[in-house]
């Protein structure tokens, strides 16, 4: 026990000593390194200080060159006939003789026969009545001259009367015979009169079995074959003109109703289409082809308004020739661009550089806004006719969230 005491006495205090020694050891060491790291830094260039660039947008922009402007109503319409037409015969009868390929899609010409029905009956009846007329006259003509003796022989017979060479019978037979004659004379001219007449229902009837186009035309439906039965009053086929055809260009209402000539007046409707004359004519296109393109005029106003898309029809008549109307069809579907106004000074920009009445402008490198009188906006333009002078910068790409007074820099576009 008393050995065991003398040992514990004896380790404690080169315990102790250890850690002392460790302590001082640790702080001897960690001022050796901030002595080396003073060192170091004071040895150490310091950094070069730069300044943080300024935020700046690119931006495309369009040199403003004011310019004399067309404006267009753009439009769609659908292409229907200028004439139709529904062959009905106003006679009945077997036809007898038609057009070759009498058939939808066959053209035919003003005045050419297409279909004879059978008119022999008429014909009949015609030389008949021309024969009669011919012997009614005859008949008139000796009548004639038979009066023409007896009224000579009344004339003698009252001078005798007058020297009692003869009876007063015989003058008054004489009288009598000359007013029969002269009754019978009225009748025959009366017979001659309805014969006449007879005569021209039975030509009418001749002219009537033969059915002639109109006008120049393609038959788009129906047809007949030689030998079927023409009923009167029903339909043989249906003809459409081939000159010209017309199509229906639906207007909101408000844009006829503010429509006005280069003087600022408002124009009614109905002066319309004689005010567009005096611009350019109307373009009719189908697809990007120069061949599919034509020109028109308008020609009236609709006389109603549809009450499901508030638009008024404005018509617009294209004339067509064999070379050029082949594909103008009816039942073609077309865009259509109507001059209406000519702005003089304007300036045409893409629709994503106007912001309700607002454009952006560069000067000095900064966005400044600009108040602007927008008088059309199509679907990718717009046309401004106040607001912006000449020479100025406008910004044409889209600006997410413009600030006026921000740096931009300036990427050029072609001159308008």
């Amino acid at each position: 026990m008393a050995s065991s005491q003398e040992e514990n006495q004896t380790q404690a205090p080169s315990r102790f000593a250890f850690w002392v020694r460790s302590g001082v050891l640790t702080v001897a060491l960690f001022g050796v390194g901030l002595m080396v790291m003073q060192f170091l830094g004071k040895k150490r260039k310091p950094p070069r200080r730069t300044k943080a660039p300024a935020l700046t947008t690119q931006v495309s922009t369009l040199t403003i060159q004011p310019r004399s402007k067309l404006l267009y109503i753009e439009g769609f319409g659908t292409v229907v006939a200028t004439q139709q037409v529904r062959l009905v015969p106003e006679v009945s009868g077997i036809v007898r003789a038609t057009v070759s390929d009498f058939k939808p899609g066959r053209l035919v010409k003003k005045g050419q026969l297409l279909v004879r029905l059978d008119q022999q009956s008429y014909a009949l009846e015609f030389r008949r009545l021309q024969a009669q007329q011919v012997s009614l006259k005859k008949q008139l003509a000796l009548g004639q001259k038979a009066l023409r003796l007896d009224r000579l022989t009344l004339q003698r017979n009252e001078q005798l009367l007058r020297d009692s060479a003869v009876d007063k019978n015989s003058v008054d037979q004489m009288r009598m015979r000359i007013r029969e004659r002269e009754q019978r004379q009225e009748t025959l001219r009366q017979t001659l009169s309805m014969t006449y007449i007879q005569m021209q229902s039975a030509n009418l009837q001749i002219q009537r079995s033969r059915i002639r186009a109109p006008f120049n035309a393609r038959v788009v439906s129906g047809g007949v074959d030689v030998g079927g039965y023409a009923a009167q009053g029903q339909p043989l086929a249906t003809l459409e003109s081939v000159d010209s055809v017309d199509i229906p260009v639906g207007i909101p209402q408000h844009t006829l109703l503010n429509w006005t000539n280069d003087k600022g007046e408002l124009l009614s409707p109905q002066d319309i289409p004689t005010w567009l004359r005096k611009l350019p004519r109307v373009q009719v296109s189908l697809g990007s082809s120069p061949k599919l393109r034509w020109k028109g005029r308008v020609v009236r106003v609709g006389g109603s308004l549809d009450s499901q898309t508030r638009t008024v029809d404005l018509w617009v008549r294209v004339k067509l020739s064999p070379k050029t109307g082949g594909a103008l069809l009816t039942g073609t579907y077309c865009q259509v661009r109507i001059p209406y106004r000519r702005i003089h000074g304007a300036i045409t920009l893409p629709r994503q550089a106007v912001y309700g009445a607002t454009v952006y402008v560069v000067e000095k490198g900064r966005l400044q806004p600009r108040r602007v009188t927008v008088v059309h906006r199509n679907a990718d333009s717009v046309v401004i006719g106040a607001g912006l002078s000449k020479g100025e910068e406008v910004v044409t790409s889209y600006l997410l969230q413009p600030v006026p007074g921000m740096r931009v820099v300036v990427q050029k576009e072609t001159n308008q």
